[in-house]
């Protein structure tokens, strides 16, 4: 089986600390949310809230403690945990790994420190 993670934007223009802007999506004000799907049946397995700072940066720890944290009760399976670019981090490959996922991800070279030839 293969899991998938990715976030979302729920539409959403009412008083809530949830509530984020960003100018660049179709839908700028809502909130983010972080999905955990089944890639086969396309089900909804756990879905986080984004709050706010706390998740803020892209490469904080807390990111990677999030989604261990939403893949948590899947592990030692050999599932295979499909990412984007956003979440495709050295560090969360690594554990990712000791808790027996198989991790495929796209790459930002800027992130990963990498020197194209």
């Amino acid at each position: 089986m293969a899991l998938c993670l990715d976030e979302a934007i729920e539409p959403f223009k009412g008083r809530s600390k949830f509530v984020m802007y960003n100018p660049n999506k179709p839908h700028k004000w809502g909130i983010r949310l972080y999905i955990l799907t089944c890639v086969y049946s396309a089900f909804t397995l756990k879905m986080e809230i984004c709050q706010g700072k706390k998740n803020k940066d892209e490469n904080a720890p807390n990111l990677e403690k999030l989604i261990i944290s939403m893949c948590k009760q899947y592990k030692n399976k050999g599932y295979l945990f499909a990412m984007d670019n956003f979440y495709t981090m050295i560090g969360l490959f690594k554990k990712l790994n000791d808790l027996k996922f198989r991790a495929l991800g796209t790459i930002r070279t800027n992130r990963l420190k990498l020197t194209t030839n």
